[in-house]
Formats: C-alpha cells, structure tokens, sequence
C-alpha cells in the first residue's frame, strides 16, 4: 500500500518564501496529529498535499492566485512557492514530487504560473529516475503511484474543509461524485453517446419521415397528371374534328364573297377618289380654322402677296440691326459683372482685415482698462502707493514679504503644538498604565471566580460519590462478564489467519485467471483479425467497383470540363478549383449585369426626367406660342414685322402730314391768284395765255382741297392701324424672345434624349452579350452541381478505401502468430472454471469478513465501556481524596476576591481625574489646529492673490506691448479709406449696368414686336393658299359623287355586308375553337413535360426506398433506447451493490460513535426514478442520506443539527476510504470536531483510537487528524502508537511555523 512520509512547504498561503521559511511535516503511522490555533496555517496543509497529489489548487484561489504567498506581504514583485512530498508508491518505491508556482504583482492583479513539476524515484545504489511534466503525465502517474483515482483523492482522502459536507448536498450533485469515485464516468459517457447517437437516428428519421411523405405527394401528383393527359389527349381530339367541319363549311361563303367582289371592282375606284377627296379637304379645312384663329390681323384680298413680301423683306432687315445691338450690350454688361465681382471681392477681404483691426483695437483697449484697473486693486488690497512702472517689482517684494511671514508662523506654532503633544503623551501613558492594572485585576477576579465556582461544582457531585462509586463497581463487573464470553466465544486470532490465507489463495487464483483471460484473448484476437481482413478485403472491391461505376457514368463530363479525367485523389481538388472558378466567373458576370442594369435605370431616369422637362417645356412652348401667333403668322420674325411696321408708320405719318400741308397750300394759291389782277402760275410765277386756263387751274386746285379731307379720313385709319399693329409686336416681343429660348432649350433636350436613348440601346446590346455568357456559366454551373454529389462520394470512397487498406495492412502486419497449444474452447472452460471458484472463495471470504467485523465491534465496544467506568471509578475516588484541599482552596479565593476588587477600585478613583485632564488637553489641540490652519489659510490666500495679480499683469504687459509694436492704428484707418474708395466706385459701375441692361430691354422689346408682324405676314400668306385648295377639292368631290349615283352599288355593298359577317363569324369560331387546341397542345406538352422530370418520374421508386430507410432507422433507435435501458440499468445495479457495502460500514461506524438517542443509524440512498423509461424521458436522481430510527427513514439534508452533519460527513469518507482506498491507507481530516459537543467529541476521539489502534497492524495505514482542539488531540494522543505530534503556529514576522513535539508535553500541558 502507499503511504506518505513528509512533506515540505515554502512560499504558500502564510507559509514563507525564503530558505530560512520551508517547514516539514512528518506523517506517521497508524495516526498523525497536527495541533494549531484558528488561522496558522493548518487547512493550507491539507491544500498543500491535495495540491501536490492532483495537481489543483484549492478551491476559491482563482487559479492559485491567493494560493501562493502574496509578493506584497513578501515585498518582492515575484514570489515562487514549491511544495514537495515524499512517499512510498503501492510497489514500495520512494519517490518524491515537487511542483513549483510563480506570482507575479501586476498592476491590478496577480498573475501565476505553473512551474515544471517532477516525480523522482529512488533505487538502489544512489541511482534516481526523474519523470518531468514536459514529458510525462505527472498527475496520471500519481495516480498509479497512489493506486487510488483523482476523485478519491479530492473527495475522500484529502477533502477540503469547505468541501467536507458534500454528501449533504441535492441529489445530482452527489451521484455525480459517486459516479467519479465508482469509476463509472465512462459508463455514463457510454450512456450519453447512446442517446446522442439515438437522437441523430431519430431526427434522420424523422428527415426520412418528412422525405417519405414529400415522395409520396409527388407520386400522387404522377397519378393525377397522368389522368390529366389521357383527359386532354381525347378533349384534343374532338376539338380537331370540330375545326374541321368549320373549315369545310367557310369553303361555298368563300366563294359567294369572291364573286361579289369581282363585282364591286367597277366602283371601288370611283369610291377611294370620293374617300381621298373628303380626306384631304378635312384637312385643309382644319388648317384653315387653326391659323384663322392665331392671326391677329387678317388681310383684305386688296393687300397683295408682293405687298405682304415687301413688308418681311423690311421686318427683316431692322431684326438684324436690332440682334447687332443686342450682342454689343451683353457684352458691355457682362464688363460690368466681371468688374463688379473683382470690387465686390476686394470689399470682403477689406472688411475681414477691417473686422480684426477693430477687434485687435478693442482688446487693446480693454487690456490697457484691465491693466489700470489691476493697479488700482492692489494698491487697494496691499495699502501702498505704486507706479505703473514699478508694479511688478513691488508685487515681487510683496511675494517675498508673505514668504517669510509664512515660515516664521510655520516654526512658531510647529514649537507649540509639540509642548502640548508632550503633555497628552504623557497623560496618556498614566493611563494606559492605569487601565493595564484594572485590566489584570479584572482578569484575575474573573479567573479566580471560575476557579471557586468549578470547586463548587466538584464538591457538590462528591456528595453522592459513594453510592455512585458502588453503581461503577457492580456495572463494570458485569461488562467484564461480557467481554470474557465475546472472546472465547469466536477466536478472532485464527479467524483472521484464516481470512489472509483465503486472501492469498484469492490472488492466485485472480493471477491465474488473468493469464487465461490474456490467453483467450490472444485466441480470439487471431480469430477475429483475420475474419476482419476478409471483411475489409470484400468492402474493398465493393468500394472500388462502385467507384468505377460512378466514375464511368460521369466520364463524358469530366472530359467536357476538365479536357481529362483527374485522378480519383485529385479528382475533388480539381472539381473545386473548376467550381470555384466558375463561381468567380458567374458572381463578377453578375456584377457586370447589376452595374449595367443600375446604370440603364440611371439612364432610363435621366431620359424620363428630361422627357418631363422637355414636356414641361413644349407645354409652355405652346403657350408662348398662343400668345405670339395671335400677332405673328407662321415663321415671321419679330425684328423684321417690328422695323416694317415702323417703316410703314413713318410712311403713313408723313404722308398724312403731306397731306394736311397741301390743303393750306392750295388755298394759299387759290387767295394769291383770287387777288392778281393778271393771274400767273403761284409756283414759277408763270403767265397763262388764257385766263380760261387760271380758271381751269382755280378749278382744280379746288377740287383737290376738296377731295384731301376723304383722303385724310382714310390716312388716318390706315395710321391707326399701323399703330396698332405695332404696339401688338412690341407687347408680344418677351413671350416672343422667351418662345425662341425655350424652343431652343427643346431642341438640345431632344438630342440628348436621342444620344441617351442611343447610349441605352448599345448597353441593352451588351448586356444581351453578357446575358449570353452568362447562361454559358450557368450551365456550366449546373453541370458542377449535378456531378457535386458524385464527385463528393467518389472522394468520399477513396478516402474509406485508403482508410480500410492501412487498416488492412495493419491487420496483417500485427496478425498474432502463435504455437500449436490449446484450443479457444479449451482455454475458455478452464478460464471459466477458474472464475467460478474465484467467486464461491470471494463470498466465503466476506462471510467470515462480516463475522469478524461484528465480533471485533462488540469485543470493542465491551473493551471501550469497561474502560469508560473505570476511568469514572478512578476519577471519582481521586475526587474523594481531594475535597479537604478544595474547601481550604476555596476561602483562600474568596479573599483574594476581596483584595483584588479593593485594588480595581482605587484604579478607577484615580483614572476618573486623569481622563477628565486628557480630554480637557486633546480639545485644546483640536482648537489650537483649527487656529492654526485658520491662520494659516489667511497666509495662502493673500499669497494667491499676489501670484494671480503677478500673472495677469504680466499677459496684459505683453499684449499691449504686442499691438503697440504691429502698428495696428495707422493700418485701421487704411482699411477704412479703401472701404469707402471700394463702394464708390462699386456704385459708379452698377449705376452704368443699370442704364445698359435698360437699352438692352428696350432692343429686346423691339426685337420682339418685328417677330410678332413677322409671324402674322406668314399666316395671311398661307390662310390664301388653304383657301384656294379648299375650292378645288370640294368640286372634284362633287364630281365623283355624280359619276356613283348612277350605278347599282348599294345592293352590292348589303350582300357583300351579309357574306362578310358569316364569314366573320365562322373564321371567330374557327379562332376560338384553335386557340383552345392551342392551349390544349401547349398543357398536354407541360404535362408531359413535368411527367420526364426526375422528381415525378422517380417519384414511386424514391418513396418505396424512403418508406425502407425510415423502418431501417425506427428499428436502429429502437435498438439503441434497448441498449441505453440494459446500460442504465447495470450501472445502477452496480451502483447499488457497492453503496450496500458502503452503508454496512456506515451503519456500524455510526454506532460506535455517536452517542445520542435520537438516530440509530444512517445510510444513503440511491432512489435512482424509473430506468426503464429509456432515453426519451428525463432521469430524476435522489441520492440522499438518511437517518434511521425505530425502523423509519428521515431526509437529514434539512432536519440534521450541525453537528450532526459534521459527523455524518466524516464517517461516510471513512467508509468510502475503508471501501475505495485498499492501495492507499490515508485519511486526512480537517477539523473534524467542528460544530460537535463535547460528549460527541469524546466518542469521536475514541473511534478514532479504535481505528489507529487496530490498524497498528498494518504500517502503511495513515490516519492525519487536524485540529484546533487540544483535549480532543489530548484523548487521540492515548493511543499507545503515538509518540509525538506536530504544532502550527505563527512567528514575530507572522510566517507560519511547524514544530514537532512530543505527546508527553501535550499532556503535561494539559494535565498543568
């Protein structure tokens, strides 16, 4: 068995991290006592070996953070611990491990490595062997070493304080460590990765479930759509039988109708001349009335054509002149913009610079009050007179003034506050002294008060000590009867030689019975492999025949893509560089295409927008339009109407002036000629040969004065008119100029629509192009995907071949090749025979086990009470001899008692005035602080204000300096001269501006008004010819009709009428009864369309194996949920069986210990619910442990005192260590009379001795006990193995310190 020796401590918990700090512990056998007050280091030895054994830190260290010992304690910023343990493995081998932490203090925390750990093992002749956890597994090889599992060690052997109680714990939470320390976590891992795998079966059926139902859909589909084409084939046929007869029946109306229209050829040419007549004068007719409504001003017939050229002709020639001046003014005005723009720019950054002028003036002046003003305070504030020119070395001599003041005050009161702390120290010293006296009276009254109340007591039970001392006598004769029939009864001596000889003989038989298991094993295993061989080789030429089949039936497509078939190794990799490329080339083609598309939609909006604007601008085209043809006709320009409209007005004017002169000239002659007596001519002066001719003159210079007021009159209607006319062009010239604007503006949108339009159409194109090679990919695409699921499952069988061909040759290579010998069924007989008498020895063994057991307890027991009385008898008599002794004792206390509070007294009378004179000089120094600082505070103040005033003259000094050396005023008063230069001459040009954009209107207007007269020239001239075509069209009219009344055309036209609707009616028949034939072929042509598709032509072979995979699969889960129950139910059955031995040991455990009524036993339960419910439904786990009394079973988890908890806690790991433990004897117990009263502790104490003492025996059976409690290590030192114990306390520096002493001094101590 292993055990261990010592082990050895540095640099953990309280223990230090210097040399002179490492501690040994030594453990010794069969009991191990280590003796320590609360907080000096007694759990972190249980942490240290649970630590070194396993490899974990305790719990709640964060990873070994508090674990090791703090670097701030140790004042280093590294702190390495190392914990070393040297102990005898189960083969008897020392060894020693030592594992190693570092701490290091980081900034907020503390981080810790693990160090190397190693495992060395001594032999003979000084050689050791070291295994380090670089290269090995240390933790599993402290296992096997230990001969016990992690969880023995972590829960049973070296459990932790806090973790103690875990068998009170819920239910789960305790199977689970049960299933660790039963080894029986793989069972449950069996068990998960059954009902994982169950779950995949079940949702792969219930995948094949949902797949079976969709294959069945679409085999009902099949029936119904082949149901549908045989209805559809015989609907087809008749419908083609009806279009037949109707077809037959058109052939007599069709020849009625050709007859009829050989006989309307004679008027079907008189009829088309009267139709294109009638067509061509609507038109004219419409276009007459349209331009009849935009002329403004309508020609007589008097006006002549040649006349109405004249007047464009004139129109014109002013438009031109006018344009000519148009263009020099815009160029003149836009001289003026550009000059403007250049002023306005110069103005903006004159006013920037003027902005900062007058800003940088104004600080100035604000600094320069500031600086006046600052002055002023201080001479307010210090009380002296200052220049301005001295401010700054008077502020410095001020400075340096409170300087002084301050340190002197400084020193003054420093001196004082010292002479009273004086004084309160040494008031305080006359107390402490004062109060230690009353302190040490008091705990002497105390003390000797206890020691006068326990003689009380004592005196008080030797009152009736003699008839008790008889009862002792009697009892304890009667146990001696006992003990002496329990020993000759069974003679446990031979018993047990006989248990060890049926031990022996049991490992014999257990070592040969593995030598026949190895044997039988080796038998089957070449049985087996070569069986599994022929397995594989058969799946091999499975695999690979499937392969060639699938290989050969793509064959012609991996030669399309890649122009030859890869390798089958290769074949996946280049499938999906074929296939990623592809990919590649279908998403940036895509790409392409959605770029295209947006920008053909970007395009199309552009279009669409600007097909709005041009609508918006034809619309307002129109309007324009309205207003200028109700002045203007057809394409006269305004300019030219305007300057012939002016022409002919100046014309008329002057011509009418002509006239009004004439008439007084002519009258003027008449009177000249009235008053001649020998009349002559009045212009030359010329004589007549006649008077007959001076009165024919008179005569007809009469006439002509009366016909000028007819001629006036209608002058000046034509003047009028004229003047009309042109204020109409004037009034129409913006809408005119504005109608040219926005027809340009129309023009340019229709060409850019046009070049858009041409743009979409080559971007349709290569899109189209794109869409081309696109479906190319696609298909491509398509292909890959169709061969995907081959190629995977070809790489998929290479893989499984490669993998069953190493196994194979694996196989082959490691075939065992053994002797001729025994046979499989001979080896197995014997190996059985074997077992047989391995288990009949096994129960023989435990029976005899039991009876010892039962006897060596009652035996025990008797010893223990015998013991017990005799030790009261004993206790009892010693009492007796006593009670002279304590009654002296006792008067001698009762007057010490009296002197003692005679002294406290007087301690108290003179304390009383000494406090009142501390508390009286503590508030003076409170109230000379608070002065002081008051002071102190004024001190400060005074020196801020100074060093604020400092600073703030010197920013203003050296602004002001600044702005008076940048010379600032004279480049203000610049900026302010070229602000108002700027804005005149920034007036002058607008001004200018202003009176050429006002000839430009003007120009404009009159541009406008010769457009108007223009337009309407052209209207009169059209109006002229639409009515003259007018006339001819109506005569000829006119004379067809005359030529069609003669002939018989209106009987022709009703039969023609009559033969047309049959017709028409037959040929709609024949139309509909056709395009539902149409429509029949193109369903029947779906139909059997869909009927090829694979999904419905496979549609009843794909369910019936769909129906086949999910029978195959229920039955697989439900062998699986069989499996799981059988599994559930052996562990159970396992678990079972051993927690029946468990609680054997419990129950008589729990007897020889605890000392109350109240519980006759406990045991623990493994309620595990209903195992066979399988893996659907969900396991509830109840491992509890129960207190039993009169036969009735009680939770304790709930209902058990503290104690109580305690106790069970600890033999249930006694138990399981006695049950778990058989390489290891090792037990550690932390505390364990913790929450236990006294006559419990007692009983504890004295199993334990009980266990030491009968496993003295056995020197590898170790039993640790850690304790605070000095009688319980008192009781345990009885045991007669026991020599010393080891004592845990901390030094001056707060280390922890282990010491071994001896037992003897423990019970001196005591005994003192």
């Amino acid at each position: 068995m292993a055990r261990i020796e010592k082990l050895q401590l540095q640099g953990v918990r309280s223990f230090g991290p210097l040399e002179t700090d490492r501690q040994n512990v030594e453990f010794f056998s069969p009991l191990t006592l280590i003796l320590g007050q609360n907080g000096c280091g007694k759990t972190t030895i249980i942490e240290c070996l649970k630590y070194v054994t396993t490899g974990d830190p305790p719990p709640g260290t964060k990873g070994g953070q508090s674990f090791v010992h703090d670097p701030k304690m140790a004042k280093e910023s590294t702190v390495r611990g190392q914990v070393k343990l040297l102990f005898r493995s189960v083969g008897g081998q020392q060894k020693i491990i030592s594992r190693s932490l570092e701490a290091t203090q980081k900034l907020k925390n503390i981080s810790v490595k693990t160090m190397d750990t190693t495992i060395t093992t001594r032999s003979g002749g000084n050689r050791n062997q070291n295994i380090s956890s670089k290269c090995a597994d240390t933790n599993a090889e402290m296992f096997m070493a230990l001969g016990v599992t992690k969880p023995i060690l972590n829960y049973v052997i070296f459990c932790h304080q806090e973790d103690s109680n875990w068998p009170l714990e819920e239910g789960k939470k305790v199977k689970d460590k049960f299933d660790e320390i039963f080894n029986s976590a793989k069972y449950k891992n069996c068990l998960n990765n059954i009902k994982e795998v169950r779950k995949q079966e079940m949702d792969d059926m219930k995948m094949q479930g949902a797949n079976m139902s969709h294959y069945k859909s679409d085999k009902e589909m099949c029936r119904e759509k082949k149901l549908e084409l045989r209805r559809k084939l015989k609907e087809q046929k008749s419908t083609e039988t009806e279009v037949e007869e109707l077809r037959e029946s058109l052939l007599p109306i069709n020849q009625q109708l050709e007859e009829i229209m050989e006989e309307e050829k004679g008027y079907s040419y008189l009829q088309s001349k009267i139709t294109e007549a009638n067509t061509k004068l609507e038109c004219s007719k419409r276009e007459r009335r349209e331009l009849e409504k935009q002329i403004s001003e309508l020609f007589d017939e008097s006006v002549t054509e040649t006349e109405i050229d004249r007047r464009m002709k004139k129109l014109e020639r002013s438009e031109d002149e006018n344009k000519g001046k148009v263009d020099e003014l815009k160029n003149q005005i836009e001289a003026y913009k550009q000059k403007e723009k250049s002023l306005e720019f110069k103005i903006e950054k004159n006013a920037a610079l003027l902005g900062q002028l007058i800003a940088d003036q104004s600080k100035h002046n604000k600094d320069v009050n500031e600086r006046k003003e600052l002055l002023e305070k201080a001479e307010q504030e210090l009380g002296i007179a200052i220049d301005l020119d001295s401010f700054s070395d008077a502020l410095k001599r001020e400075e340096d003034k409170i300087s002084n003041q301050i340190k002197r005050f400084k020193a003054v009161k420093t001196e004082e506050e010292e002479k009273l702390n004086d004084v309160i120290d040494k008031l305080k010293q006359e107390r402490a002294t004062l109060e230690e006296k009353k302190k040490r009276g008091q705990t002497d009254l105390t003390e000797t008060k206890a020691q006068i109340a326990k003689i009380r007591r004592d005196m008080s039970e030797l009152e009736g000590a003699g008839s008790m001392l008889q009862k002792l006598k009697d009892e304890w004769e009667s146990k001696n009867e006992e003990l002496t029939k329990a020993k000759e009864k069974v003679n446990l001596a031979a018993l047990q030689d006989n248990i060890k000889s049926q031990k022996n003989k049991m490992v014999d038989l257990e070592k040969r019975e593995e030598r026949l298991k190895e044997e039988l094993g080796t038998l089957e295993e070449k049985q087996n492999t070569l069986q599994q061989i022929e397995y594989l080789n058969n799946d091999i030429k499975a695999k690979e025949d499937k392969r060639k089949k699938i290989a050969n039936k793509r064959n012609s497509v991996f030669l399309d893509l890649f122009q030859a078939v890869p390798e089958y190794k290769r074949l996946k990799s280049v499938f999906k560089g074929e296939q990623e490329k592809n990919d590649k080339l279908v998403k940036d083609i895509e790409n392409e295409k959605q770029k295209d598309e947006t920008l053909i939609t970007l395009k199309i909006e552009q279009m669409s927008q600007m097909k709005k604007e041009r609508a918006k601008r034809m619309k307002k085209e129109r309007d324009l339009q309205t207003k200028v043809s109700d002045v203007l006709v057809g394409d006269e320009d305004l300019e030219s109407e305007l300057s012939n409209a002016k022409d002919k007005l100046d014309a008329l004017r002057k011509e009418l002036q002509l006239k009004e002169a004439g008439k007084f000239t002519y009258k003027e002659f008449l009177n000249r000629m009235s008053k001649m007596k020998e009349p002559v001519c009045p212009t030359c002066n010329r004589g007549f040969h006649a008077r007959s001719e001076a009165e024919e003159l008179k005569k007809d210079l009469e006439s002509m004065i009366a016909e000028i007021p007819r001629k006036l009159q209608g002058l000046e209607k034509k003047v009028n008119t004229e003047e009309k006319r042109y204020q109409q062009l004037q009034g129409i010239a913006p809408e005119y100029h504005a109608l040219k604007q926005v027809t340009e503006e129309i023009r340019e949108m229709t060409d850019k629509v046009s070049s858009i339009e041409k743009e979409v159409k080559q971007m349709k194109q290569k899109q189209d192009e794109k869409e081309e090679e696109w479906s190319n990919a696609l298909e491509e695409s398509e292909v890959l995907k169709s061969i995907a699921e081959d190629v995977q499952m070809i790489d998929n069988i290479t893989r499984d071949l490669t993998g069953i061909e190493e196994r194979r040759d694996d196989l082959q290579l490691t075939c065992p090749v053994l002797e001729d010998g025994r046979g499989l069924e001979v080896v197995r007989r014997e190996e059985k025979e074997v077992s047989t008498q391995l288990r009949q020895m096994r129960r023989a063994c435990d029976e005899e086990q039991d009876l010892f057991n039962s006897q060596s307890k009652l035996i025990n027991e008797l010893e223990a009470s015998c013991n017990k009385l005799t030790n009261k008898k004993l206790e009892i008599e010693g009492k007796q001899q006593q009670r002279a002794n304590m009654l002296e004792k006792k008067q001698d206390m009762e007057k010490q008692v009296v002197t003692i509070q005679k002294e406290i007294e007087a301690n108290l009378e003179d304390l009383k005035p000494l406090k009142e004179m501390l508390e009286t000089k503590e508030a003076e120094k409170i109230e000379f602080k608070r002065q002081k600082e008051k002071e102190f505070d004024s001190f400060i103040v005074r020196e801020r204000a100074l060093e604020r005033m400092k600073g703030d003259l010197d920013k203003l000094d050296l602004s002001i300096s600044q702005f008076e050396e940048s010379n600032k005023s004279k480049g203000l008063e610049d900026a302010i001269k070229k602000k108002s230069d700027f804005n005149k001459e920034l007036t002058a040009s607008r001004a200018k501006k202003a009176s050429e954009e006002e000839n430009l209107n003007k120009v404009t207007l009159e541009i406008g008004n010769l457009d108007t007269i223009k337009r309407n020239l052209r209207d009169n001239l059209q109006l002229r010819r639409l009515r003259e075509e007018e006339r001819g069209q109506e005569a000829e009219i006119q004379k067809y009709k005359t030529k069609l009344d003669n002939t018989d055309f209106a009987r022709v036209e009703r039969k023609k009428k009559d033969l047309a609707r049959r017709m028409h009616d037959a040929n709609a028949e024949i139309n509909s009864k056709s395009g539902k034939l149409s429509e029949m072929k193109r369903s029947i042509a779906e139909i059997e369309r869909e009927l090829r598709n694979p999904k419905l032509k496979n549609a009843a072979r794909l369910y019936f194996e769909a129906v086949v995979k999910h029978r195959t699969i229920k039955m697989a889960v439900d062998d699986l949920n069989k499996f799981y129950v059988a599994l559930d139910f052996a562990i159970m059955r396992f678990h079972k069986d051993k927690m029946k031995v468990v609680n054997s040991i419990i129950r008589e455990m729990w007897r020889a210990t605890y000392r109350g009524n109240d519980i006759d036993y406990i045991e623990i339960k493994t309620d595990d619910g209903e195992v066979l419910g399988g893996a659907d439904k969900r396991r509830t786990f109840n491992y509890r442990v129960v207190m039993v009394k009169n036969d009735v079973e009680m939770d304790m988890r709930g209902r058990c005192s503290a104690g109580q908890k305690v106790l069970s806690s600890l033999i249930i790991r006694l138990a399981l260590a006695e049950t778990f433990a058989e390489n290891c004897g090792i037990i550690a117990l932390d505390e364990p009379t913790t929450n236990l009263d006294r006559e419990n502790i007692e009983s504890l104490a004295y199993a334990l001795t009980n266990i030491a003492t009968r496993q003295s025996e056995n020197r590898e059976f170790q039993l640790v006990v850690i304790t605070h409690d000095e009688e319980f290590i008192d009781q345990l030192s009885k045991c007669d193995k026991i020599q010393y114990y080891q004592k845990v306390s901390r030094n001056a520096r707060g280390i922890s310190e282990i010491r071994k002493m001896n037992v003897d001094k423990l019970e001196q101590a005591s005994q003192y």
